[in-house]
C-alpha cells in the first residue's frame, strides 16, 4: 500500500539512493494521489534532483490543497531558492527541521550545525541513533570534514552499536 511505499522511499531517501526513493515515493503518490505527506517529500526530492518542471506542478498542487500550513511555508522557502532569493527563503518562519533543511542545502555551516546538534541532543537523550542518516545521506557531505560535525557522528555511532549490541541478532 500508499505507506510501505512511503516507508520504503523514505529508507532509500536517507541513505542517499535518490533514484530508488523516488521510484518509492511516486507509488505511494500515485496510490494516495492528494496524501500531503506524499506530495510533499515528493517535492523535496524532485527539488534535491534540481527536477524542477515536475517539482512546480507538485508544488501548485500541494498549495491548492493544504494553503497556509507550516508545509506550505518550507515550499515557498524550497521555491525562493530555487529561484535564487535565498534571504527570502531564510526569511519564512519555519519549523527548526526544516530550517535545518533549508540550512543544509544553502550549506550554512554554523546554522546547520548549530541546529544538528540540538536536534542530536534530543535523539541521544532517547538513545535514537541518526548515524546511518549523518554518514550517508549527501546533505550532509559539505559538514563531513568539520570537527563539529564528527563529534556528533561518534556519538551517534556510539548509540548505533549500542543498538546492534542489544538487538542485531533479530531477524526481521
Amino acid at each position: 500500500d500508499a505507506k510501505n511505499y512511503h516507508y520504503s522511499g523514505n529508507v532509500h531517501y536517507h541513505l542517499g539512493r535518490f533514484n530508488e526513493a523516488k521510484s518509492k515515493f511516486q507509488k505511494a503518490l500515485k496510490l494516495e494521489p492528494n496524501d500531503p505527506k506524499y506530495l510533499l517529500f515528493n517535492i523535496f526530492l524532485l527539488f534535491q534532483l534540481s527536477e524542477y518542471d515536475e517539482m512546480d506542478t507538485l508544488s501548485a498542487k500541494y498549495n491548492q490543497l493544504y494553503p497556509n500550513t507550516e508545509d506550505s511555508r518550507f515550499l515557498k522557502a524550497i521555491l525562493h531558492i530555487k529561484n535564487g532569493d535565498k534571504k527570502e527563503a531564510l526569511a519564512l518562519d519555519l519549523h527548526p527541521d526544516n530550517k535545518m533543511l533549508i540550512y543544509l542545502h544553502l550549506k550554512m555551516v554554523e546554522e546547520s550545525l548549530d541546529l544538528l546538534e540540538k536536534k542530536s541532543e534530543q535523539f541521544l537523550e532517547k538513545e535514537i541513533s541518526n548515524y546511518l542518516v549523518l554518514k550517508n545521506h549527501p546533505i550532509y557531505d559539505f559538514l563531513q570534514s568539520n570537527h563539529r560535525f564528527q563529534e556528533l557522528l561518534k556519538k551517534h555511532k556510539y548509540i548505533y552499536d549500542k543498538i546492534l549490541r542489544k538487538y542485531g541478532d533479530i531477524e526481521v
